[in-house]
């Protein structure tokens, strides 16, 4: 039996203990166990039941696992969580829509009840999953569903937004911003990048809004067996909604938060660093974006898309603008988190990066997001350096495979080259796992990555779920209390319904039976499992 550190009191009888389980521990042995014992949320013991039951007292509350297995609690690596929650309860979600024609029914359906001058948004949908129309929409045909109310919506993975003109004009966007686009010297209503940071700020939610999301994204959270997430992005409203939370004791996702770049300087200014907080609420880093996204044809390649023979998708920063504001995070300990999709972004972080570190060594852990198209040459600077490494498999499971949207955009070679998760592993890079709310989901994510078209994607189902657990933890300074399961770490578990580890196991069809955070029950699934 292992028991806690030596700060822990033996002769405490735990609150909650939970038996019979095929226990993953995922701590550096791998080693299995039966049982766990729980104390002031934290992880008492571990053992065979028969060794937990005999730390039980008369008040210990009992789990009986049943023989299922028991796994640390999830970490999503890459997350919009408040925004997430909001559009669960503000906007009209496009995400199931099949067709053009779907889509066009529910915005007309959704603006009919809407008053005058009333914002409509929309988010979540994708031309690749239409069937016959794919044409994205622009500004005359969005007059068409109803000319007297701003109406936006935006593509799922959030880098084009589609407006009317009335919305245009609510905005006052200047034609030049980058992403604004034009044809025949008139604006057709699509937003790329840049140009979507006027129509954010437009329909800002408030902070309540944003609180309210929170608690609406976690109880989404607890359902997919997810105990704690990083939190990419956010502005001074989100921050002071999860503040609020956590002042109040409400806040019951583990949250680790990365600011929006343009935060950067306040956060020197108040000498804000990676690591300021608790296990509950605490920085990260910050958020900086390189370029856009392959499915708005905006992630900066090398080559041109096949789709789009005069585009190469466009920097958000020129190098040496960006290389200051790395240089600013490094230089004043915070920890950098930066999105890049295309080759030539990736390789751009990448040179600015190892500029920072070269001239001030020390090891922030800095990460790239998503790092989906990389050149040999980067996956070889990020093992030398030391950098992480947040992909998100569910993209592969959305839009690879031969038929898939990731096959229409890019030439062969490109295509080939993306997302190769298995090469990342195999030469020991630090791989962590999060889903950019594409859908929140682990084990989606997982099945993406175990059943992904290309070898190097494809990984076993452990590798898949250590970057979701073990792999995540340390890609945000966490691994002293989260990841595993290990004597004096926080008790936050999933309980699955099945064996995802054994070979006739199908990953998809894995469900969380429970999840458990700080040794409380969040979630309850189907089947009885306490006793």
């Amino acid at each position: 039996m292992k028991w806690g550190n030596s700060n822990v009191n033996t002769k405490s009888k735990p609150d909650l203990v939970i038996l019979n389980t095929d226990c993953y521990t995922f701590n550096k042995n791998f080693s299995t166990t039966g049982a766990v014992a729980v104390l002031d949320g934290e992880i008492l013991a571990t053992g065979s039941t028969e060794d937990i039951l005999d730390l039980k007292g008369p008040q210990t509350k009992e789990i009986n696992g049943q023989g299922k297995v028991l796994i640390p609690g999830f970490i999503d690596s890459h997350t919009h969580f408040a925004e997430l929650g909001v559009e669960e309860s503000k906007y009209v979600d496009l995400s199931a829509c099949k067709s053009k024609k779907e889509l066009v029914k529910k915005v007309t359906d959704a603006a009919a009840k809407k008053q005058p001058g009333e914002w409509l948004i929309g988010v979540g949908w994708d031309e690749t999953n239409w069937k016959g129309n794919a044409r994205i929409m622009d500004k005359e045909e969005l007059d068409g569903y109803r000319g007297d109310i701003p109406i936006a919506l935006r593509r799922v993975d959030g880098h084009l937004c589609c407006v009317n003109s009335k919305a245009l004009d609510e905005i006052n966007i200047d034609p030049s911003t980058e992403g604004f686009q034009i044809k025949d010297g008139k604006p057709t209503g699509r937003l790329m990048e840049e140009a979507r940071i006027p129509l954010r700020h437009e329909i800002q939610p408030t902070q309540d809004d944003f609180s309210d999301g929170i608690q609406a994204a976690s109880k989404i959270a607890f359902q997919k067996g997810i105990t704690a997430i990083n939190e990419t992005g956010i502005d001074e409203h989100q921050f002071q909604a999860y503040q609020r939370l956590r002042q109040k004791r409400e806040l019951k996702v583990r949250t680790t938060l990365y600011f929006d770049h343009d935060l950067l300087e306040s956060m020197t200014h108040l000498g804000l660093q990676t690591g300021l907080g608790d296990e509950w609420l605490k920085i990260g880093g910050v958020k900086f974006l390189a370029d856009g996204s392959i499915g708005a044809r905006t992630a900066w390649m090398s080559d041109e898309y096949q789709d789009d023979c005069e585009n190469k998708g466009f920097p958000i920063w020129d190098t040496e603008t960006f290389q200051e504001k790395i240089d600013l995070a490094h230089d004043n300990n915070i920890q950098t988190a930066t999105h890049a999709i295309g080759d030539r972004a990736i390789d751009q972080v990448v040179g600015c990066l190892e500029n920072a570190t070269h001239r001030a060594k020390k090891n922030l852990r800095h990460r790239i997001e998503h790092f989906e198209v990389p050149s040999q040459r980067a996956i070889e600077k990020v093992k030398k350096l030391g950098f992480v490494v947040s992909a998100q498999p569910n993209f592969v499971r959305n839009w690879g495979g031969r038929n898939g949207m990731y096959k229409k955009r890019l030439l062969s070679d490109k295509f080939r080259a993306m997302n190769p998760f298995n090469l990342l592993i195999r030469k020991n890079i630090h791989l962590a796992f999060g889903s950019d709310c594409m859908p929140l989901g682990p084990l989606y994510g997982a099945t993406g990555a175990v059943n992904a078209h290309l070898p190097e994607q494809r990984l076993e189902p452990l590798e898949a779920i250590l970057c979701y657990t073990r792999n995540a933890a340390y890609a945000g300074f966490n691994e002293t209390f989260l990841g595993s399961i290990e004597p004096g770490k926080k008790a936050d578990f999933v309980l699955l319904d099945q064996d995802p580890f054994k070979p006739k196991t199908s990953l998809e069809s894995v469900e969380p039976l429970l999840t458990m955070v700080n040794g409380e029950i969040v979630f309850e699934g189907s089947g009885e499992v306490i006793d």
